[in-house]
């Protein structure tokens, strides 16, 4: 029965990029770090609203085919403010 609860050690490798990115409209991006195992790729995105208005994101503007997951920290940004975005994509 302990055998279950063993903890398993995963590698992985962490890349800061710090690098802008295109998504959308109005959204000043920059894709910070990125983690990657052999099966699996993690990214955090800081977004900022340069529009004249609120931005209400949502986690379905960042899938795509190998997306397994999307956490926006603050989906509702008031102009000029920020919001980090967290993707984990399959390999």
């Amino acid at each position: 029965m302990l055998t279950l609860f063993k903890r398993r050690t995963r590698r992985y490798n962490v890349s800061e990029i710090n690098q802008a990115i295109t998504t959308y409209q109005n959204l000043d991006s920059v894709l910070l770090t990125k983690y990657n195992d052999d099966n699996l790729t993690g990214y955090v995105l800081l977004l900022k609203n340069t529009s004249k208005t609120k931005i209400l994101l949502t986690e379905a503007q960042f899938y795509t085919i190998k997306t397994l997951a999307v956490a926006i920290e603050n989906p509702s940004l008031a102009v000029n403010d920020f919001t980090r975005v967290f993707l984990i994509k399959e390999d």
